[in-house]
């Protein structure tokens, strides 16, 4: 069955308000989550930061770990879209490499408690076959297939990558 149609006005108030609740709680659980650990962070806290009822944690998110997940892919999608964004038209691998790698150390400049998150949620991040390299990994292939790179296999490159990230993030 297709949804109803939204009224003239646009949304409901209800509507709006779930979506200004929900936008709170995960505003607040970015801001808590690039200081520590989703275990060590309450839904009390959570909600408390939101300024929220603690029942509203419940109607949006099923626990902490769903939470967190939903917040840490919201980050990588906005790194994602930026790196993207400024490498579109860009066709040389060792190019989009380091544009990416420009724009990661941008966003951690511009957006530290999201870069923070970013780490917090991905603890295996610097392993080479970690979901978050995906585009990483596509983007060392392409440049070892076209011969741009040379004597590295794609688990080095990831390594070497994820090195200057890690060191680039503790100057930052």
């Amino acid at each position: 069955a297709a949804p109803a149609p939204e009224p003239r006005g646009g949304p409901r108030r209800s509507d709006r308000r779930r979506r200004k609740t929900r936008a709170a709680l995960l505003a607040a659980g970015r801001t808590l989550l690039a200081g520590r650990d989703i275990d060590g962070i309450s839904v009390d806290e959570i909600v408390t930061a939101a300024d929220v009822a603690k029942g509203s944690f419940y109607n949006h998110f099923s626990d902490k770990e769903m939470f967190a997940r939903e917040i840490g892919a919201a980050v990588r999608r906005q790194v994602e879209q930026a790196v993207a964004a400024a490498n579109a038209g860009v066709a040389d691998p060792a190019a989009v490499l380091a544009r990416g790698l420009c724009v990661f150390l941008r966003f951690a400049i511009e957006h530290r408690d999201s870069a923070q998150v970013l780490w917090r949620l991905n603890p295996g991040s610097t392993m080479a076959e970690a979901p978050v390299n995906r585009a990483l990994r596509e983007d060392l292939a392409r440049g070892m297939a076209s011969g741009r790179f040379r004597g590295i296999d794609g688990e080095l490159g990831v390594l070497l990558v994820m090195g200057a990230v890690v060191v680039g993030m503790r100057h930052v």
